[in-house]
């Protein structure tokens, strides 16, 4: 983004700052790109399989149904291993809850953050374009 809005800004006070902020750059790092990049958009069975190795309880459910339709299943193990990535520790680990609180909070704010932004660049850009709100 910082190449086609160099010049904007809009985007230089709001978004920039935000790509910027040694939280949300914390944030991506430790636990956003670990989850993103191992379990969510790219799925990585040498990834997967360390967090489960960390973690070798065999009371989890790796699937759950209701009914015989298709799409009733749900992969509940897949959620907690990637859960598990996002955190960086054992679910069953003292400190799981309280790293996942804090970073789902930090993550929530900066995404309120991110969409405040980004709906004011984009509100400029349609207002230029001859868009009008009714």
């Amino acid at each position: 983004m910082k190449k086609p809005f160099k010049d904007d800004t809009t985007f230089r006070n709001g978004l920039l700052q935000l790509l910027k902020n040694p939280v949300a750059q914390k944030v991506e790092q430790t636990h956003l790109n670990p989850a993103r990049n191992h379990a969510v958009f790219h799925f990585l069975p040498d990834k997967f399989k360390s967090a489960i190795d960390k973690n070798p309880d065999d009371r989890y459910v790796f699937v759950a149904a209701i009914g015989k339709k298709k799409g009733s299943l749900h992969y509940s193990y897949a959620d907690v291993i990637t859960a598990e990535m996002l955190v960086g520790a054992p679910s069953d680990d003292a400190k799981f809850w309280a790293t996942f609180e804090h970073a789902a909070k930090e993550t929530s704010d900066l995404v309120i953050k991110f969409a405040n932004d980004a709906e004011e660049l984009m509100g400029n850009y349609l207002k230029d374009w001859g868009f009008k709100r009714e």
